[in-house]
C-alpha cells in the first residue's frame, strides 16, 4: 500500500485504515467462532481480547512473585513500625515528608493512579506546542520531519482519551476516593479495602536504592514482555487488529497525543499491568511512584515524534546499553505495524524477530507501506 506524505505544513497525519487481508490471518478462529454463535465478529474479538488481557497479566504476576520472595527475604516486609537497613538519609527524609507531611495528598488510595494521570498531561505539553507551532529549530529532531499532525488530529486524540476517562477511568477514581481504598500497596497485613488509614500502613522506612532499582529494572523488563506479547497477538490475527488496535494506528506518524489514543480494552492491559506489577513484587510506595512517572515519561517520548539528545529514553542508564528504543523505534511501528512490537526495549523484538531499524520515514515525499 503505497501512501504519499505530504510535506506541507497541513498535513493532516492520518490514513485509512491498512488492510492485512493478505497478511494476517485468523489464529484464534474468531471469525469462525462467531459465524457458530451467529453474532457480530466484533463481540467474539473483544471477548477474545479481554481474555488475552487476562491471561497475560496473570503470566505477568506470576513472574513477580519470586522477586517479591526476594524482595522480603532482602529487605524485609512493608508496613508500620517495621524498619529496614540501607535507606540512604535523603531517600529516607523524602519518604518522611512525603508520608507524613504530605499524607493528606499521598496517603489518599487514588494517588498512585492520578499522579501519573497528571503527569501525562503535563508532559504531553512540550511535544504539542512544538507540532502546534511547527518551529523551524524543532524539524532538525522531527522522526518524520515534513509531516505535521494537524489540529483537526490532535483535538480528535484528545477527545477519545477524555472519553476513556470518564468511562473507564472516572467511576472506578471516584469509589476508590469515596471508599478511601482498596489499600493499592503490598503489606504484611491483609488488604485493606476501605477506610484504609495511610499512617497505619505507610512502611515506616525509606527503600534503598539499590531496592528501587531493582524493582524499576523489574518493572521494566516484565512490563515491556507482557505488553509486548499481548501487541504481537493483536498484530497476528486480523480480527483482533480491526475491532482492537487498529484505534491505535489510525496515525501514520507519533505525536504526543496518540500515546493514549486506544481502544477501551487496550487502556485496561496497560492499566492492570501498571497497577498489578508494582503490588505483585512488593515494591514499596515510593518506588511505585517512581517507576509511574518513568513508565509514563517513556511512554510519552516514544510516541512524541521527536528525538531530542536529552530525552529519558536516550540517558536512562546509558539508553542503548539496556536497548532502550525510544522514539525513533515506536515510530518506525507506526510506519510499519508488522515491525517493533514491544513498547520500550529492542530485546523482545530481537526475539522474535521483528524489530526494523528502519530508514527515514519521509524520502522524496513518498513512504510506502
Amino acid at each position: 500500500m503505497g501512501v504519499t506524505v505530504a510535506t506541507s505544513e497541513a498535513e493532516a497525519s492520518e490514513r485509512p485504515q491498512i488492510s492485512y487481508k493478505t497478511e494476517l490471518g485468523d489464529p484464534f478462529h474468531i471469525a469462525s467462532i462467531a459465524g457458530a454463535l451467529g453474532v457480530h465478529e466484533k463481540f467474539v474479538a473483544y471477548a477474545m481480547s479481554m481474555g488475552l488481557t487476562l491471561i497475560v497479566n496473570a503470566a505477568a504476576v506470576a513472574v513477580c512473585v519470586p522477586v517479591r520472595v526476594f524482595t522480603e527475604s532482602t529487605w524485609g516486609l512493608r508496613g508500620p513500625g517495621v524498619v529496614s537497613s540501607g535507606s540512604p538519609l535523603f531517600l529516607q527524609n523524602v519518604w518522611d515528608f512525603l508520608s507524613t507531611n504530605a499524607v493528606k495528598v499521598t496517603g489518599s488510595a487514588v494517588f498512585p493512579f492520578m499522579s501519573p494521570l497528571i503527569w501525562y498531561y503535563l508532559s504531553i505539553i512540550p511535544g504539542t506546542i512544538l507540532d502546534l507551532c511547527d518551529f523551524q529549530w524543532g524539524r532538525q529532531y522531527k522522526i518524520q520531519a515534513g509531516a505535521v499532525p494537524s489540529l483537526q488530529s490532535m483535538l480528535k486524540s484528545l477527545r477519545s482519551q477524555l472519553i476513556n476517562i470518564v468511562v473507564f477511568a472516572g467511576p472506578g477514581l471516584t469509589m476508590m476516593w469515596m471508599n478511601q481504598g482498596p489499600w493499592p500497596y503490598y503489606g504484611p497485613s491483609s488488604l485493606c479495602l476501605q477506610d484504609c488509614s495511610p499512617a497505619a500502613l505507610f512502611p515506616t522506612s525509606a527503600p534503598s536504592v539499590f531496592e528501587v532499582l531493582f524493582h524499576i529494572a523489574f518493572s521494566l523488563v516484565i512490563f515491556d514482555f507482557a505488553f509486548g506479547v499481548w501487541h504481537i497477538l493483536h498484530h497476528k490475527s486480523r480480527p483482533l487488529y480491526r475491532h482492537v488496535h487498529s484505534y491505535h494506528h489510525t496515525f501514520f506518524m507519533t505525536f504526543s497525543l496518540v500515546t493514549q489514543y486506544v481502544d477501551l480494552i487496550e487502556l485496561l492491559v496497560v492499566s492492570l499491568l501498571s497497577m498489578l506489577l508494582p503490588y505483585a513484587m512488593g515494591q514499596h510506595p515510593l518506588t511505585n511512584w517512581l517507576w509511574a512517572i518513568i513508565s509514563v515519561q517513556l511512554s510519552v517520548e516514544s510516541h512524541a515524534g521527536y528525538d531530542f539528545p536529552f530525552l529519558m529514553g536516550r540517558w536512562l542508564l546509558g539508553g542503548p546499553l539496556i536497548g532502550l528504543s525510544g522514539p525513533v523505534g515506536h515510530d518506525r511501528h507506526h510506519q510499519r505495524p508488522r515491525t517493533n512490537m514491544f513498547p520500550y526495549l529492542k530485546w523482545g523484538d530481537m526475539l522474535f524477530g521483528t524489530s526494523w531499524p528502519g530508514h527515514d520515514a519521509v524520502a522524496a515525499g513518498v513512504k510506502s507501506q
